[in-house]
């Protein structure tokens, strides 16, 4: 008569299913990280069409609006240069004495900004005690933090769309400018062209 066969210790099947269950993990994660890069890199191709080359054509001179306003649209394309805009009087400056001034997605307000949320341009107000925020980062490379979060990007399409937040900026003379960036794209078609509407109140 055989004896019975020896079954393995308890600490030996749980020890098993650990490693298993580790080992199913890695295979879920690495399955995962592929997925994320594929929807990545092909989510252009699936992108709506239209969305990703409507813009406006480059005006880089204040358009009046008929509700007090002004608009401009910036060619901010070039990465490594900065486009310098003077608020007040409505056309392109020298970076380095301009109200506002971009970099395909950056931006710099060198007398400062504050952010005010999504709120409506015609009411927009600097609230009492508010912080004017400075730019940081070097001279060369400033950034504004009131203009840090101006869009959202997708992942998925690649496309850079505004929150339509409205920001405060304080201008070389004192009057603030409520600034609200309404787009990116360029006619016909490509990003970096920023479109700024505005409205002057003077500093109370």
């Amino acid at each position: 008569m055989s004896e019975p066969e020896a079954k393995p210790p308890v600490e030996d099947l749980r020890a098993s299913d650990f490693r298993e269950g580790k080992h199913l993990i890695w295979i879920g994660v690495c399955v995962f990280l592929v997925a994320a890069a594929v929807l990545i890199a092909i989510g252009p191709r699936f992108a709506p069409k239209g969305l990703h080359v409507k813009g406006m054509p480059i005006a880089e001179t204040a358009r009046a609006q008929s509700d007090g306003t002004f608009a401009a649209t910036l060619d901010a394309r070039d990465g490594s240069t900065w486009k310098g805009f003077d608020l007040l009087a409505g056309r392109v400056a020298d970076a380095g004495a301009s109200d506002v001034a971009f970099r395909r997605t950056e931006a710099s307000a060198p007398h400062g900004a504050i952010d005010l949320g999504a709120t409506d341009l015609a009411t927009a107000r600097v609230p009492d005690g508010a912080e004017w925020l400075a730019d940081s980062g070097s001279k060369a490379s400033p950034r504004s933090p009131a203009f840090g979060k101006w869009y959202a990007y997708s992942y998925t399409t690649h496309l850079v769309r505004p929150n339509g937040h409205v920001i405060a900026v304080r201008c070389s003379n004192g009057t603030v400018a409520f600034v609200r960036i309404d787009g990116y794209y360029c006619e016909p078609d490509g990003g970096g062209c920023v479109t700024l509407t505005w409205r002057l109140a003077p500093m109370s």
